[in-house]
Protein backbone atom coordinates (compact mmCIF):
# COMPACT_ATOMS: atom_id res chain seq x y z
CA UNK A 1 0.00 0.00 0.00
CA UNK A 2 3.15 2.26 1.14
CA UNK A 3 4.70 1.69 -2.49
CA UNK A 4 1.09 2.78 -4.45
CA UNK A 5 0.36 5.77 -2.06
CA UNK A 6 4.42 6.57 -2.70
CA UNK A 7 4.19 6.20 -6.61
CA UNK A 8 0.83 8.56 -6.84
CA UNK A 9 2.78 11.01 -4.65
CA UNK A 10 6.01 10.95 -7.47
CA UNK A 11 2.96 11.67 -9.94
CA UNK A 12 1.94 14.18 -8.44
CA UNK A 13 4.71 16.10 -8.08
CA UNK A 14 6.16 14.97 -11.85
CA UNK A 15 2.47 17.11 -12.98
CA UNK A 16 2.87 19.95 -10.56
CA UNK A 17 6.67 20.30 -11.73
CA UNK A 18 5.86 19.99 -15.62
CA UNK A 19 2.35 22.63 -14.67
CA UNK A 20 5.03 25.59 -12.97
CA UNK A 21 7.88 25.20 -15.60
CA UNK A 22 5.62 25.30 -18.75
CA UNK A 23 3.15 28.05 -17.25
CA UNK A 24 5.70 30.20 -15.07
CA UNK A 25 8.94 31.76 -14.51
CA UNK A 26 11.10 32.33 -12.01
CA UNK A 27 12.06 35.69 -13.08
CA UNK A 28 10.17 38.69 -14.94
CA UNK A 29 13.30 38.01 -17.44
CA UNK A 30 12.13 34.20 -17.99
CA UNK A 31 8.68 35.65 -19.09
CA UNK A 32 9.95 38.53 -21.22
CA UNK A 33 12.26 36.10 -23.16
CA UNK A 34 9.24 33.96 -23.82
CA UNK A 35 6.95 36.89 -25.17
CA UNK A 36 9.92 37.94 -27.41
CA UNK A 37 10.18 34.33 -28.70
CA UNK A 38 6.65 34.12 -29.21
CA UNK A 39 6.28 37.59 -31.54
CA UNK A 40 7.64 39.32 -34.36
CA UNK A 41 6.64 42.53 -32.82
CA UNK A 42 8.84 45.17 -31.64
CA UNK A 43 8.46 45.41 -27.92
CA UNK A 44 8.23 48.54 -25.68
CA UNK A 45 9.25 48.03 -22.04
CA UNK A 46 7.54 50.55 -19.94
CA UNK A 47 8.00 51.44 -16.15
CA UNK A 48 6.21 48.44 -15.06
CA UNK A 49 7.73 45.03 -15.90
CA UNK A 50 4.50 43.64 -16.28
CA UNK A 51 3.35 45.81 -19.37
CA UNK A 52 4.66 45.74 -22.13
CA UNK A 53 3.41 47.47 -25.77
CA UNK A 54 4.01 45.69 -28.80
CA UNK A 55 3.93 47.04 -32.44
CA UNK A 56 3.59 45.12 -35.18
CA UNK A 57 5.42 45.64 -39.05
CA UNK A 58 1.86 47.53 -40.09
CA UNK A 59 1.56 49.66 -37.08
CA UNK A 60 -0.93 47.75 -35.00
CA UNK A 61 -0.23 48.11 -31.15
CA UNK A 62 -0.67 45.35 -28.85
CA UNK A 63 -0.87 45.56 -24.95
CA UNK A 64 1.23 42.36 -23.41
CA UNK A 65 0.39 41.91 -19.46
CA UNK A 66 1.90 39.60 -16.90
CA UNK A 67 0.55 38.58 -13.74
CA UNK A 68 3.55 39.50 -11.32
CA UNK A 69 3.81 37.69 -8.49
CA UNK A 70 2.42 33.83 -8.01
CA UNK A 71 3.78 32.98 -4.25
CA UNK A 72 4.37 29.16 -4.14
CA UNK A 73 6.07 27.89 -1.03
CA UNK A 74 9.17 29.77 -1.07
CA UNK A 75 9.50 31.31 -4.64
CA UNK A 76 7.63 33.21 -6.25
CA UNK A 77 6.89 32.82 -9.78
CA UNK A 78 5.85 34.93 -12.64
CA UNK A 79 3.09 34.21 -15.60
CA UNK A 80 3.42 34.27 -19.08
CA UNK A 81 3.00 37.14 -20.94
CA UNK A 82 -0.79 37.72 -21.81
CA UNK A 83 -1.06 39.48 -25.46
CA UNK A 84 -4.34 41.81 -26.13
CA UNK A 85 -4.52 43.23 -29.84
CA UNK A 86 -6.11 46.78 -29.94
CA UNK A 87 -7.90 48.79 -32.42
CA UNK A 88 -4.39 51.52 -32.46
CA UNK A 89 -2.31 51.59 -35.02
CA UNK A 90 0.57 54.09 -35.47
CA UNK A 91 -0.18 54.78 -39.29
CA UNK A 92 -3.73 54.47 -39.43
CA UNK A 93 -4.48 57.06 -36.73
CA UNK A 94 -4.23 60.96 -37.24
CA UNK A 95 -2.15 62.38 -34.56
CA UNK A 96 -2.22 65.66 -35.87
CA UNK A 97 -3.44 67.79 -32.97
CA UNK A 98 -5.01 64.48 -30.90
CA UNK A 99 -4.13 62.54 -28.09
CA UNK A 100 -4.65 58.49 -28.69
CA UNK A 101 -5.42 56.46 -25.76
CA UNK A 102 -6.49 53.18 -24.63
CA UNK A 103 -7.30 51.66 -21.31
CA UNK A 104 -5.68 48.14 -20.56
CA UNK A 105 -7.81 45.50 -20.07
CA UNK A 106 -9.85 43.45 -17.07
CA UNK A 107 -8.65 45.66 -14.19
CA UNK A 108 -5.24 46.57 -14.81
CA UNK A 109 -6.33 50.38 -14.30
CA UNK A 110 -3.28 51.15 -16.72
CA UNK A 111 -3.47 53.96 -19.75
CA UNK A 112 -1.23 53.83 -23.11
CA UNK A 113 -1.32 56.08 -25.96
CA UNK A 114 0.22 58.33 -28.48
CA UNK A 115 0.82 61.74 -29.02
CA UNK A 116 2.53 63.52 -32.04
CA UNK A 117 4.90 66.23 -30.79
CA UNK A 118 9.20 66.85 -31.37
CA UNK A 119 8.75 68.65 -27.60
CA UNK A 120 7.32 66.39 -25.84
CA UNK A 121 9.66 64.48 -23.32
CA UNK A 122 8.00 63.35 -20.12
CA UNK A 123 4.69 62.92 -18.63
CA UNK A 124 2.91 64.09 -15.15
CA UNK A 125 -0.25 64.25 -13.46
CA UNK A 126 -0.85 67.56 -11.92
CA UNK A 127 -1.77 68.40 -8.29
CA UNK A 128 -1.68 63.88 -7.73
CA UNK A 129 0.88 63.54 -5.08
CA UNK A 130 0.89 59.41 -5.90
CA UNK A 131 2.79 60.78 -9.37
CA UNK A 132 4.63 63.91 -7.98
CA UNK A 133 7.62 62.68 -10.55
CA UNK A 134 7.78 63.32 -14.23
CA UNK A 135 7.13 59.30 -15.64
CA UNK A 136 9.10 58.86 -19.17
CA UNK A 137 7.84 58.59 -22.55
CA UNK A 138 8.75 56.23 -24.99
CA UNK A 139 9.49 58.21 -28.95
CA UNK A 140 8.84 55.72 -31.40
CA UNK A 141 11.78 56.35 -33.69
CA UNK A 142 13.73 54.43 -30.41
CA UNK A 143 12.17 51.49 -31.40
CA UNK A 144 10.71 51.54 -34.94
CA UNK A 145 12.63 53.23 -38.16
CA UNK A 146 9.47 54.56 -40.18
CA UNK A 147 9.06 58.00 -41.44
CA UNK A 148 5.13 58.14 -39.97
CA UNK A 149 6.90 57.33 -36.75
CA UNK A 150 8.36 60.41 -36.95
CA UNK A 151 7.71 62.46 -33.62
CA UNK A 152 5.24 60.39 -32.18
CA UNK A 153 5.57 58.96 -28.33
CA UNK A 154 4.11 56.62 -26.58
CA UNK A 155 2.82 57.11 -23.04
CA UNK A 156 2.10 55.54 -20.58
CA UNK A 157 0.07 55.93 -17.14
CA UNK A 158 -0.71 53.97 -13.83
CA UNK A 159 -4.36 55.24 -13.84
CA UNK A 160 -7.24 54.30 -15.73
CA UNK A 161 -8.29 57.56 -17.69
CA UNK A 162 -11.83 58.51 -19.12
CA UNK A 163 -11.87 60.52 -22.70
CA UNK A 164 -13.27 63.38 -20.55
CA UNK A 165 -10.11 63.04 -17.98
CA UNK A 166 -7.49 62.74 -20.48
CA UNK A 167 -6.45 65.86 -20.43
CA UNK A 168 -7.23 67.61 -16.95
CA UNK A 169 -4.92 64.14 -15.37
CA UNK A 170 -2.09 64.57 -17.89
CA UNK A 171 0.78 67.23 -18.72
CA UNK A 172 3.09 66.98 -21.44
CA UNK A 173 6.27 68.36 -20.51
CA UNK A 174 9.26 69.37 -23.02
CA UNK A 175 12.53 68.75 -21.80
CA UNK A 176 12.83 71.53 -19.14
CA UNK A 177 9.51 69.87 -17.84
CA UNK A 178 7.74 72.77 -18.62
CA UNK A 179 3.76 72.17 -19.85
CA UNK A 180 3.68 71.93 -23.69
CA UNK A 181 0.83 74.47 -23.92
CA UNK A 182 -0.16 73.51 -27.50
CA UNK A 183 -1.03 70.01 -26.66
CA UNK A 184 -3.00 70.85 -23.32
CA UNK A 185 -4.98 73.92 -25.28
CA UNK A 186 -5.39 72.76 -28.59
CA UNK A 187 -5.32 69.22 -29.18
CA UNK A 188 -8.24 66.58 -29.02
CA UNK A 189 -8.78 63.32 -27.50
CA UNK A 190 -9.94 59.99 -29.05
CA UNK A 191 -10.08 56.70 -27.47
CA UNK A 192 -8.92 53.61 -28.63
CA UNK A 193 -10.36 49.98 -27.45
CA UNK A 194 -8.76 46.68 -26.78
CA UNK A 195 -10.37 43.74 -29.08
Amino acid sequence: MKKVVLWFVNIAVIVLAIYLVSSYHITPEGAYNELLESTDATPIQTIDEGHVILIDDKGALSVALMITERGFLFNIFYTDFEIFPTNLNVFDVDLDQTIAFLNAPGNWEYTYGLVKSEEVKYLESPGDPEFEDALAVYPLTDYISNADAEDVILWFFPQELEKDTVSPNLNFLDGNEELVEEIKNDFFIEEFFVK
